[in-house]
């Protein structure tokens, strides 16, 4: 069995489904998709999602209320008109959702309706059964996935049915609903997937799967065929957003392959994720960056972890989000997110707060070794390197740059991987 999921994208107008409906009817044995709510048709064009927050916003306001309402109902009306489809059960439900939300409700709830409408209209043109998530997703307050999903998404999905899935939502333990955050989807696809058991859980977007680096930064990036789990969880921490991160867990867990495909592109074979693969074949995968981030040095003889630990947590209190830190015997740095330029009043040790703005770059990839880390050092010799590490057990080498350097940086590193 394959599961499916695309976004907003991919589902923006009928045209887009109807190549959707081709790719999912294109294998004949049983599917379930999940559906992201309608993306974009075009550049200024307005997400349905974010029409639904503007709804919610006017109701105060009857004429504008009433024009954003019927922005989104003319929206799937073309949509509806497009795929055939007497779509009755979709305009009753919008007309539902309008008067909910007119009495109150919660963003969370405003946030999933345009999931669980395009839901509803996809099913009905595929013939599929519909399951609203709310039905088995289970979420903590935290977010995080409640176990009981998995128990409930058993006796719920039916694997010899063909089934439609809104994504980004479930209920809280109050019985409310709650959603993910942005690109939540990917979640509700990997617990899915999970619950059916499937072969294969397919991500499809409008890439045709992993890089080496990001095509807007560097110039012909090489395609990367297969990555694992952990490789594509390091490439997260230094700022790659191919795959959302919290939905990797649930996949990896069961030992469930990802493929990452391109919807305008199917007959790409895309990137495989799963548990291993062959290294030789790409030793490193690749390389990505977290720009302007701050530099702060903490010096004491005989540094104390116990202290450390004190004023990192007071760092914290202040917004700091570390990305690379290295400890020795007698100071630390420590490279972070921060958007201040205070530092916590009471410290164990003495901190400096530097002025200037740096990047932490990651390269990643299972095949990597110290002779190797060297080797892209080597490269960079004509450029300042602030700082530079490697983990064995996290295949990781990070290396450090002003931001002035970033992009040169990068580009080295990223033709030396093709």
């Amino acid at each position: 069995m394959i599961v499916y999921k695309f976004g907003g994208t991919s589902l923006a107008e009928a045209t887009k489904i109807k190549a959707v409906a081709k790719i999912i009817k294109s294998v004949t044995e049983v599917s379930m998709v999940v559906v992201s709510a309608p993306g974009k048709r075009f550049d200024q064009d307005i997400k349905v999602t974010d029409l639904l927050y503007s709804l919610a916003a006017n109701t105060s306001q009857e004429s504008k209320f009433g024009n954003i309402f019927l922005e989104i109902k003319s929206r799937f009306e073309l949509m509806i008109k497009g795929l055939a489809v007497e779509g009755k059960a979709v305009l009753e439900a919008l007309d539902a959702i309008a008067k909910e939300i007119l009495q109150g409700v919660s963003q969370d709830f405003v946030a999933s309706r345009g999931e669980y409408l395009n839901a509803l209209l996809i099913s009905e043109y595929l013939g599929f059964r519909f399951v609203d998530a709310a039905e088995f997703v289970r979420l903590r307050d935290d977010g995080s996935i409640d176990s009981l999903t998995y128990e409930l998404g058993a006796k719920i999905l039916d694997r010899n049915i063909s089934t439609i899935v809104p994504g980004f939502y479930g209920l809280d333990k109050d019985g409310k609903i709650k959603t993910f955050s942005r690109g939540g989807s990917d979640i509700t696809g990997a617990i899915l997937a999970v619950c059916a058991q499937a072969d294969v859980y397919q991500n499809w977007t409008d890439v045709s799967g992993v890089l080496t680096a990001d095509p807007r930064i560097v110039d012909n990036p090489s395609f990367v065929p297969e990555i694992t789990y952990a490789e594509l969880r390091q490439m997260a921490c230094f700022g790659t957003n191919v795959f959302h991160s919290e939905a990797i867990s649930p996949v990896a867990a069961a030992g469930i392959p990802i493929q990452i495909k391109n919807t305008l592109r199917p007959e790409d074979k895309g990137t495989t994720i799963s548990c291993q693969r062959e290294v030789k074949k790409m030793p490193v995968v690749a390389v990505s960056g977290v720009k302007n981030l701050s530099k702060i040095s903490i010096n004491k003889e005989n540094l104390d972890q116990r202290e450390l630990a004190k004023d990192i947590s007071a760092l914290k209190n202040l917004g700091f989000k570390s990305i690379f830190s290295r400890f020795t015997a007698d100071y630390a740095y420590i490279y972070g997110k921060y958007e201040t330029d205070k530092l916590p009043e009471e410290l164990e040790c003495k901190l400096v707060l530097y002025k200037e703005k740096y990047t932490v770059l990651g390269l990643v990839g299972q095949g990597l070794d110290w002779a190797k880390v060297l080797s892209f050092v080597a490269d960079l010799q004509d450029l300042p390197i602030i700082d530079f590490s490697f983990e064995q057990i996290s295949a990781t080498a990070v290396i450090v740059v002003e931001d002035s350097h970033y992009q040169e940086v990068i580009q080295i590193i990223s033709d030396k991987i093709r």
